[in-house]
């Protein structure tokens, strides 16, 4: 490493002639480049490494004897990659076979954000919302798109995944489950499923409170905080608070649709939290104007890698074969 580059503190903060390793790289903690490139700068890169991967590209090298990972499109980008770096992994795009186990054809792995929406959309008219602990809005595009908070991903197919990722997501439902969890307890014990039952039965009131809930910030800006705005002596209620959640997660989700510029017409959501929510696919539906359709079948993630892994070895002939698996609940 240039002897230019100066360790500042032990959190990360590496200068390079005065400027952050973070705005050097344009990256962020967290990606895999930025902890090889830590680890090269502060000497505890094993001297044996040649290259790095993701967990899955090393499941896939075990699976098929291999001794240099393969590294998908969709999963390369997610490693924040400068030219900087020297990695000799193979990297791939498209359908993929990676080698053999035992006679069985190894589709190479991919990003778990492509895999889930090639397993749910299955057609190119639709919006995925995704909602667990974080939530995620994406869309498949044949342009890239830029605007803040939004990125855009490879896909398959020559095509694009544009995505809005929501700091906090289904986190905001859960801290305020903690909240009411924490009044009631001092004066009885419910456990969280109890409260969560409570809330869910709140959330059928329309929402009159207004719930900014960035309350993890942005990805572009981490400083943002949430708020809670509209309130009246009528309205300062526990009911008007839960659905004002909701309502402000879906938001969020919503406006970041807005800057990708698409006019989609279909809806499609997948994750727990809306799975168990209904009141939250009714808030879904009532800001996307769209009815909102849940893929019958759960692990999303997984069920794309095996449909991708189909169209790879050829057990069916393309993904628009593929996406006749799919069906929706009701």
């Amino acid at each position: 490493v240039s002897p230019l580059y100066t360790w500042q503190d032990g959190r990360g903060n590496l200068e390079y002639e005065g400027t952050t390793y973070a705005e050097f790289l344009k990256s962020s903690t967290g990606y895999g480049a930025v902890t090889d490139f830590y680890n090269r700068v502060n000497g505890i890169r094993p001297t044996e490494a040649v290259s790095y991967c993701t967990i899955h590209d090393y499941f896939v090298m075990k699976l098929c004897g291999l001794k240099t990972p393969i590294i998908h499109d969709s999963d390369n980008k997610s490693f924040g990659k400068c030219d900087m770096y020297d990695n000799p992994a193979e990297v791939v795009s498209g359908y993929h076979i990676a080698g053999e186990y035992k006679g069985i054809p190894v589709a190479v792995a991919i990003g778990d954000n492509q895999a889930s929406v090639f397993s749910t959309v299955s057609d190119e008219d639709s919006v995925l919302l995704n909602v667990g602990t974080g939530s995620q809005i994406s869309v498949i595009s044949d342009t890239p798109v830029s605007g803040e908070n939004i990125e855009t991903r490879p896909y398959f197919d020559g095509k694009y995944l544009i995505v809005g990722a929501a700091l906090c997501g289904g986190r905001a439902y859960s801290l305020l489950k903690d909240f009411y969890k924490k009044i009631i307890n001092e004066f009885c014990d419910a456990d969280s499923d109890a409260v969560y039952a409570m809330m869910n039965r709140m959330a059928e009131a329309e929402a009159e409170l207004t719930v900014d809930t960035r309350f993890d910030g942005t990805r572009s800006d981490k400083s943002v905080r949430g708020a809670i705005t509209g309130i009246t002596t009528e309205n300062f209620l526990p009911e008007q608070l839960t659905s004002g959640v909701l309502k402000g997660m879906v938001t969020e989700l919503f406006e970041m649709y807005e800057k990708m510029g698409f006019k989609k017409s279909g809806l499609i959501g997948s994750g727990n939290g809306i799975r168990k929510n209904a009141a939250l696919v009714r808030n879904a539906e009532k800001i996307f104007n769209s009815d909102l359709k849940i893929p019958a079948h759960i692990e999303e993630a997984a069920f794309g890698a095996a449909l991708f892994a189909g169209v790879s070895s050829g057990v069916y002939k393309n993904s628009e074969e593929a996406h006749k698996l799919i069906r929706y609940e009701g």
